[in-house]
């Protein structure tokens, strides 16, 4: 199934998966979330694979100094490095996109094309009654919870837009918002349990 994962809560998933200690490495934040999609049977993306791979095609396009794309270097690099690196990273994009071809980082905005005064609604009808749709966030299939994505997204980046941040900023984000709590729930795709063993095996 292809879908896209919002930038900020593809982070929020990573400090999740991190118990929101930025010292963790990368290598570890991604661990915990193939062991969350053993546990679960759910996946980010369309394979078990994809989180892992969304951060190898990060590497790929930012191409951090000393960094070669070669056989195993990527790995020991996310090993190298804590979480509260990627941070900044991250956040220069929109989304990431997982399909069939593979994983991609967007800077392109879901609303980059709608009028300024619509940009923080769910949808929207123009004068003729075309509606549009959030390209992204539609996923979740629920304008309350698209409504809870975007005030997340706000929220979150704004910690991070400041000089300084601390671990119990981050906190207090969670602890105020539910939806927050339930991002890796909202944003991973279940997959029958037959498959899962396929995994496994």
């Amino acid at each position: 199934m292809s879908y896209g994962i919002p930038a900020s809560e593809f982070l929020a998933i990573c400090m999740i998966m991190a118990d929101f200690d930025l010292e963790v490495s990368a290598l570890k934040v991604i661990q915990g979330a193939e062991k969350y999609q053993d546990l679960t049977g759910s996946e980010f993306g369309e394979g078990r694979g994809d989180f892992r791979g969304a951060f190898y095609e990060i590497i790929a396009s930012w191409r951090p100094e000393g960094i070669s794309i070669q056989m195993g270097e990527p790995q020991r690099f996310l090993g190298r490095t804590p979480l509260k690196d990627w941070i900044g990273v991250i956040l220069r994009y929109d989304h990431v996109w997982f399909d069939e071809e593979g994983e991609t980082w967007s800077t392109v905005s879901e609303d980059h094309d709608w009028p300024v005064g619509m940009r923080r609604r769910s949808s929207w009808k123009d004068e003729n009654g075309k509606r549009y749709d959030r390209t992204i966030r539609d996923y979740l299939g629920d304008p309350i919870k698209i409504k809870a994505s975007l005030r997340f997204d706000y929220s979150f980046r704004r910690i991070f837009a400041k000089e300084s941040y601390s671990r119990a900023d981050i906190h207090r984000l969670f602890k105020r918002s539910r939806y927050g709590r339930e991002i890796p729930k909202q944003w991973s795709v279940h997959k029958p349990y037959s498959r899962l063993l396929n995994i496994r095996a």
